[in-house]
């Protein structure tokens, strides 16, 4: 039973990686209640294709209600993503949970292995292009500018901007 639940998974991984669903995108949340589980996905998300989905063999996905999540977005799940109620995920943003260099020589230069979850909380919004690196939490209603890299924790209600990204103001 086992072996045809985890084959189901890769299955329907498949059919959200590969963009079959461009045509129905209403499908994707669908789907990913079939795989991770229905009280990991929330209601009324809005999730467009191409959805990248890696170490999906771990149900570390958790999106809350009435997210939107853009196109071509990679969600790495080696670790935990929360993504709380009401946030927008713009297109093209990568959420990256672990580094690893793997054998390379870049490993003798001091270059370890690092992972953490990333958390997103309620009514923030993600630009195009941004990436979220490992164990950032990113707090309530942020505004995060398009192209930024944020590589450490944002606190509630900020505008942040930059690569790497640094807060400007806070939103009131």
């Amino acid at each position: 039973m086992k072996i045809f639940r985890l084959i189901k998974k890769h299955v329907l991984i498949e059919i959200i990686n590969k963009s079959l669903l461009l045509l129905f995108p209403f499908l994707t949340p669908f789907f990913l209640k079939l795989c991770f589980g229905k009280n990991n996905i929330g209601k009324k998300c809005r999730i467009y294709t191409p959805l990248i989905l890696h170490n999906t063999h771990r149900n570390n996905l958790f999106i809350g209600n009435q997210t939107h999540i853009g196109r071509n977005v990679l969600l790495d799940l080696h670790r935990k993503i929360i993504i709380e109620d009401r946030v927008t995920i713009s297109m093209n943003t990568c959420l990256i949970t672990h580094f690893d260099t793997g054998e390379s020589p870049l490993k003798k230069l001091g270059f370890e292995a690092k992972e953490g979850g990333i958390m997103i909380g309620d009514g923030s919004y993600l630009g195009a292009n941004v990436t979220v690196l490992h164990g950032v939490r990113i707090g309530k209603n942020c505004l995060i500018g398009a192209n930024s890299l944020v590589n450490r924790d944002i606190p509630d209600n900020s505008l942040v901007m930059g690569s790497p990204a640094r807060v400007i103001r806070t939103i009131r």
